[in-house]
């Protein structure tokens, strides 16, 4: 009787894992975002990510084949606590996404031109050890360049190495 309590007991404790993130893993060394529903084409060996010592800050630079001389979508965590977490952004947040199309002549949108402001980050893991973070974002990028152009950002992830400066 003690060994099928113990059983029993075993089976249920096995079913209470955490979870708080059931999200799907994001696979290690990728980056991916949708641009209007439309892949933004990620070049990994020229895109990066920063942590910054001083404020920990985290960016997320998302590169195209054109290296710096292309467009590149930028993820901007100014409220980064070095673990995974939703993060709540305020009205007031500087954190941004944005499309930056201004090395091909086209203007920057950004989450923080819009009114109302909609973005979403969520950080699914940190690592300092193996120095690797993941996340999740979305949001609406608007220009103020060149009148109110509304684009949106969708199924943005990300899961790559991050250097320190």
């Amino acid at each position: 009787m003690n060994k099928f309590v113990l059983l029993i007991s075993a089976v249920a404790f096995a079913g209470c894992g955490d979870k708080e993130n059931s999200s799907p893993k994001i696979p290690d060394n990728s980056a991916a975002v949708k641009i209007n529903g439309v892949a933004f084409p990620i070049d990994l060996s020229k895109s990066e990510v920063i942590v910054t010592n001083q404020t920990s800050d985290l960016l997320v630079i998302l590169r195209t084949s054109q290296g710096i001389n292309g467009p590149r979508v930028l993820m901007q965590l100014d409220e980064f606590n070095k673990r995974a977490e939703k993060v709540n952004l305020s009205t007031q947040s500087t954190s941004v996404i944005a499309l930056d199309e201004t090395p091909t002549g086209g203007p920057q949108h950004g989450s923080r031109d819009c009114d109302p402001v909609n973005r979403s980050i969520e950080i699914v893991s940190y690592d300092e050890a193996k120095r690797t973070v993941s996340g999740r974002f979305s949001g609406n990028l608007c220009s103020t360049m060149r009148g109110p152009v509304t684009k949106t950002a969708s199924e943005g992830e990300f899961n790559l190495p991050f250097k320190l400066q």
